[in-house]
């Protein structure tokens, strides 16, 4: 009877053991990319394998053959607005991300399958789109397989898939100066005697360098609403040069840096922004 006790209870011991997780290092880590692209949200989640000494392209991963572009589960990439993804329109969603290696030329594809275990699954007919890149060779080894966002702007991006002396990059590029616009106009609407408000919204059309006219609406607006802050003036003044008024822009731009001087001198410090708004003037 004892003995059949300390049997179940061996047992019932054993599994237990066996149900807890195994936590070991995986070869190909995973890993969690998060880029935000003028205002859309771009999240691609995928493994990276190591070079180990391999040759990759054209040996352990063949040319001409789709691959999980990573290793373990499928890579995906998931857009939170529409986007143009080589020019080819992509509405937003999740999307796995293969790619058939090629020596002179990668395709790369979006496909709605995004829980495949590698290729095997792959189904040709639920690819979104199909376009190709050309593979640049790298001078240095990237020995861990990497993805990576480059050459960031307000309205696009490059994806870079890089291993072993191969990189392609494919252009993104967002919608964003419309849905700027609505958000400004909502902003207004439920906060419009918020100078901060206007003064965001000058400033976005100055960092566009255009709509230098709606600037110069807000930003009056926002000094009417507090007109004791140095950034507001300074912003008047580029969008003054902005609209070529450069007289008026540097009489703007000098009493910005006089009421920074004395805000930083009344606390006993030097303002730091002075030089380089003087030198930003002097250009003018």
């Amino acid at each position: 009877h004892n003995t059949m006790k300390k049997t179940l209870l061996i047992a019932a011991l054993a599994s237990a053991t066996m149900m807890m997780a195994q936590e070991l290092p995986a070869p190909s880590p995973a890993a969690e990319l998060e880029q935000r692209v003028g205002l859309t949200d771009i999240k691609v989640n995928y493994s990276r394998p190591q070079m180990k000494g391999r040759t990759i392209f054209g040996d352990l991963v063949p040319y001409g053959e789709v691959w999980r572009t990573g290793a373990n589960k499928v890579t995906s990439i998931e857009f939170s607005t529409d986007v143009m993804f080589n020019k080819i329109p992509v509405s937003a969603g999740k999307y796995s991300l293969i790619t058939i290696p090629g020596k002179d030329t990668w395709t790369i594809i979006l496909n709605r399958e995004t829980e495949m275990w590698g290729v095997g699954d792959y189904d040709k007919a639920k690819d979104v789109l199909r376009t190709n890149v050309k593979p640049v060779a790298l001078s240095q080894a990237v020995k861990t397989f990497t993805i990576e966002f480059e050459n960031l702007s307000d309205a696009g991006a490059h994806l870079a898939i890089k291993w072993e002396n191969t990189a392609v990059a494919v252009p993104l590029t967002v919608e964003v100066d419309q849905q700027a616009e609505i958000n400004i106009a909502k902003a207004i609407e439920e906060d419009g005697g918020n100078w901060r408000v206007h003064r965001n919204a000058a400033s976005y059309y100055v960092n566009k360098g255009k709509g230098f006219d709606k600037a110069l609406t807000h930003i009056n607006k926002a000094l009417e609403l507090n007109n004791d802050n140095w950034y507001s003036h300074w912003v008047k003044a580029e969008i003054l040069h902005g609209l070529k008024r450069n007289d008026e822009a540097r009489k703007a731009g000098e009493a910005a840096i006089a009421m920074g001087e004395a805000e930083a001198a009344k606390d006993g410090k030097t303002f730091t922004y002075g030089p380089g708004l003087k030198a930003e003037m002097a250009a003018w």
